[in-house]
């Protein structure tokens, strides 16, 4: 898929995961769409802010997941790596117990993930109706994420390209 993207890495990566990241964008929106429109639930802040952080959260995950299946050039372990650190991402991400009241090593593995962010941006968008200066912060981060994890995903796309042994590996 390099070779059919002109040998251009970010072409290629981001080829790979268009369709999966426009299906994951379509069903999110329809969640808001659903939650916001149709069951009339409150956005009391900034729906665009709110909207932005979908993208921004998907983008994140996306590239994090491609960082991971590059530099680990195993499909498999890759995918036991990002179970693990995500696995608790509700359990960490604040919204049923709060990060404040958690031990240090939950409250830095919560900020680490990107869903964490995302909650946050969202309750203080829709229930607390904060500014979107106040949410600002948790944006940058998840855009943040998203371009550290794309630029070691790109930075990864040639050099496992040329590495026949790691195709297709499970």
């Amino acid at each position: 898929w390099l070779e059919c993207a002109g040998g251009r890495p970010g072409r290629a990566l981001a080829g790979k995961l268009a369709v999966p990241f426009l299906v994951h964008l379509l069903l999110g929106g329809l969640m808001l769409v659903g939650w916001h429109g149709f069951l009339g639930w409150p956005v009391r802040g900034n729906g665009l802010l709110l909207t932005g952080g979908l993208v921004a959260l998907l983008a994140a995950y996306y590239a994090l997941g491609a960082a991971v299946v590059l530099v680990t050039a195993n499909y498999r372990f890759a995918t036991s790596v990002a179970a693990f650190l995500t696995a608790p991402a509700l359990a960490f991400g604040g919204v049923t117990f709060p990060l404040e009241a958690m031990p240090d090593l939950a409250r830095a593995w919560g900020w680490l993930l990107p869903l964490t962010s995302y909650l946050q941006l969202q309750i203080e968008q829709t229930a607390r109706g904060a500014p979107p200066i106040t949410s600002l912060p948790l944006f940058v981060a998840l855009i943040s994420t998203a371009v550290a994890g794309g630029v070691v995903a790109r930075l990864l796309v040639r050099r496992r390209a040329h590495q026949p042994e790691t195709w297709g590996r499970l």
